[in-house]
């Protein structure tokens, strides 16, 4: 197990602040990670020194400058392992917990808009938020786990066909949780833009087309109804997640950003 590794990556230029956000973030997990086994780990974020054809060709490196893309070195100290391509951990079983608790436990915080079994669900900012920070797996397991067992224990049944949807909104943000950069303190601008025209789209899709289709198919309801509900369960998503899932997301960015840049400067 080696006591130094490093890694060449390539950033493009205008993202060196979101890559070195990346890194303190991942200096500070592996920090505490190894706290009792290397206290003075350390993780080194700079640019790379080094001459053509040490990292690339030169036809490569040509075509790197083009791009407009920096190439940087990222050295880091420790006895131990880790891999930087987790896809479900302990962080992630427990915002799954955490998020499907929260769903569960907002089923019943509804505001009426007029339409039969249709209300603003302040949950589906829940949803929305837990998803764009961790994920498709957790979305999923959110709305699956949260609203079936919301249904069993405050309606005595589960009605799947909108169960299903609220699945496919939270795996369609997680999708793009990584281009959100919730995590490395650089959600603003274009990336709110970005997750509301997501969440918009991820909304149509489950409630415009998902839940009415499920609906006749599985308890054969009428069309006129179903697609109605659909279209006012869409609307009212939308607005819930843009306004409270937009400013919850606006705001852990700012503490997870802050909290990055603290470390990386210790």
């Amino acid at each position: 197990i080696p006591r130094e590794a490093f890694a060449t990556v390539y950033v493009p230029k205008g993202r060196e602040a979101s890559a070195k956000r990346l890194v303190a973030r991942l200096e500070r997990e592996l920090k505490a990670e190894y706290a009792a086994t290397d206290p003075n780990l350390t993780v080194i974020f700079e640019p790379y020194k080094e001459q053509e054809g040490e990292v690339c060709e030169p036809e490569d490196c040509k075509y790197v400058e083009e791009k407009h893309v920096e190439i940087v070195s990222i050295n880091d100290s420790y006895s131990g392992g880790f891999s930087m391509n987790k896809k479900f951990g302990i962080k992630e079983v427990v915002a799954a917990g955490i998020g499907t608790a929260l769903f569960v436990v907002l089923t019943q915080v509804q505001i009426p808009i007029g339409i039969p079994n249709t209300a603003l669900q302040p949950r589906m900012a829940v949803l929305a938020f837990l998803s764009a920070i961790f994920g498709p797996l957790v979305g999923a397991i959110i709305g699956l786990v949260g609203h079936a067992l919301g249904d069993a224990l405050f309606y005595g049944s589960v009605w799947w066909s909108w169960v299903i949807p609220e699945a496919v909104v939270g795996i369609a943000i997680g999708v793009f949780a990584k281009k959100f950069e919730v995590r490395e303190g650089g959600f603003n601008g274009k990336k709110i833009v970005l997750f509301n025209i997501v969440q918009v789209v991820a909304n149509a899709v489950a409630w415009i087309l998902v839940a009415p289709v499920l609906d006749i198919l599985v308890y054969s309801e009428p069309a006129n109804k179903v697609f109605l509900q659909g279209v006012f369960a869409w609307l009212g998503d939308v607005i819930i997640i843009g306004i409270l899932g937009s400013l919850l997301l606006v705001a852990y960015s700012k503490i997870a950003g802050k909290s990055g840049s603290l470390t990386k400067e210790d």
